[in-house]
């Protein structure tokens, strides 16, 4: 037992030592500019993992990647995660915060359901109610983001989801609203714009352990400039309570656009000592991700993540928190 506290307070001091370089070195060893990935979604745990994450989406990042998942949260659970880009912040800043609930209530309701109701329970003639729960799962994501101390995104994205009679299927929906200023078009002009988009999201549990994720982005959309209706398609893998894994195909209908062209990701997250340590790994169409959380409490986890885009030459570092309650 001690050998494993050893080895946790080790992993937690390394975690400080490197979240610390990544920030006070940013200035001069690390890349340039971000490039958003997707839609500009978020979460230091799912970059960390490929940014593979439609056919697992459980947790508050789901608001971004797959509203559907929101839908089987824990009932009367809540998660709280930040996403903070660490390097090369006089530059560029990339920044977000998610946050999913999800509430039960019951409320008695008059009305006797069968023959059956009145023979297991008589008394029920005498006061004909009975106890109907109703859920609510919401998620809500910022992302803001300035580059070269010009451009600035503001994004909220709100995210609704359910599940159906079968519990095994549920269903999301996500608006995504952006603000842009000092936006360089293809005119080589500044301006400014707003963008709003609607999507949809599904999440079927084919078994325990087997996860199928769709994603149809921009299917309802206001915007100046091209926003093609994006599909992507997930499988998560949970082979057992501490090790997961991600196949996504984003943007499988191929649409030529700014927001990126098809592209495979996939990513593990295997966790170790009882949930207290995380290593995670994954690529986006070649390029390498890696990642690591730590437990600081029963609630409360640190996450850092790595980047290496072989398309652009630059490497990304983020570091973030989470808290589910």
């Amino acid at each position: 037992m001690m050998r494993r506290y050893k080895i946790y307070k080790i992993f937690k001091t390394s975690f400080v030592v490197v979240c610390t370089l990544s920030i006070l070195l940013s200035n001069t060893l690390f890349g340039a500019a971000i490039r958003p990935s997707g839609l500009g979604e978020a979460g230091v745990r799912v970059i960390g993992m490929g940014e593979a994450f439609v056919g697992l989406s459980d947790d508050a990042n789901a608001v971004f990647w797959n509203p559907a998942g929101l839908a089987f949260m824990n009932k009367m659970s809540k998660h709280f995660a930040t996403t903070i880009k660490a390097n090369d912040r006089d530059s560029t800043t990339y920044d977000a915060l998610a946050v999913a609930a999800a509430y039960s209530q019951e409320q008695e309701v008059d009305e006797v359901d069968s023959i059956k109701d009145i023979l297991s329970n008589p008394e029920i003639l005498e006061n004909p109610t009975k106890k109907k729960v109703y859920s609510y799962v919401f998620g809500l994501g910022f992302i803001s983001s300035e580059q070269n101390k010009t451009t600035e995104m503001r994004q909220v994205t709100f995210g609704v989801a359910d599940t159906l009679k079968s519990s095994r299927l549920s269903w999301g929906i996500k608006v995504r609203h952006v603000n842009y200023s000092n936006y360089l078009n293809e005119h080589g002009k500044y301006t400014d714009f707003t963008e709003t988009a609607l999507g949809i999201g599904l999440l079927y549990k084919l078994t325990d352990k087997i996860n199928i994720g769709v994603v149809a982005d921009n299917i309802i959309k206001d915007s100046p400039y091209d926003l093609p209706t994006l599909i992507t398609v997930g499988f998560g893998v949970k082979v057992d309570n501490s090790l997961s894994v991600d196949l996504d195909i984003f943007n499988i209908t191929n649409e030529d656009s700014t927001m990126g062209d098809l592209q495979f990701r996939a990513g593990l997250e295997k966790r170790f000592v009882n949930d207290s340590f995380a290593i995670r790994v994954g690529t986006k169409n070649g390029n390498l991700n890696l990642g690591f959380g730590v437990r600081i409490s029963d609630t409360f986890y640190i996450d850092y993540a790595f980047l290496a885009d072989y398309d652009t030459d630059l490497t990304q570092h983020f570091i973030g928190g989470s808290i589910k309650f």
